[in-house]
């Protein structure tokens, strides 16, 4: 059973240390020194989510405002994403992508290349990649993503 609550300072700390290898490996690609830090700031949005399974925190996802109409969407997890609730993840992620987008006309972001379960699940959620870019300290590639709300 998944269930959707805001975040809390809590569901960073367990986050940030049951992170995906990948998610890991994507932060570090940008220059995020610390998972937990960055969760704890995105407590502080006002669209910021967590994902529980079973009561455990499963991922902490949300949309930041850029400018008046346009958001940066992104979504960190647990490997609950594949191992536990993949199929429902995926059903669950597609039922509340339209209300999270709702107030933006635009919504994107980048995710590393090497992340190929958020580039599956990107890609399926019907996004748009733009273009492939080198980002971070590293000069790591990316791939920006984009979504336009639908009018219905």
């Amino acid at each position: 059973m998944i269930t959707i609550k805001k975040s809390t300072n809590d569901d960073a700390k367990y986050l940030a240390f049951n992170l995906r290898d990948a998610d890991r490996l994507e932060l570090k690609a940008l220059g995020i020194k610390s998972p937990h830090k960055s969760l704890k700031e995105a407590v502080g949005l006002p669209a910021c989510f967590t994902a529980f399974v079973h009561q455990t925190p499963m991922s902490m996802f949300g949309v930041h405002t850029i400018e008046d109409g346009i958001g940066s969407i992104w979504l960190l997890g647990t490997d609950a994403i594949t191992d536990k609730v993949p199929i429902s993840f995926l059903r669950y992620s597609k039922r509340v992508l339209p209300e999270l987008i709702k107030p933006y006309n635009l919504v994107c972001n980048m995710v590393d290349v090497r992340n190929t379960v958020h580039v599956k699940w990107i890609e399926w959620l019907g996004f748009n990649f733009i273009r492939e870019v080198t980002c971070g300290p590293d000069n790591n590639q990316f791939y920006e993503f984009a979504k336009l709300r639908s009018s219905d």
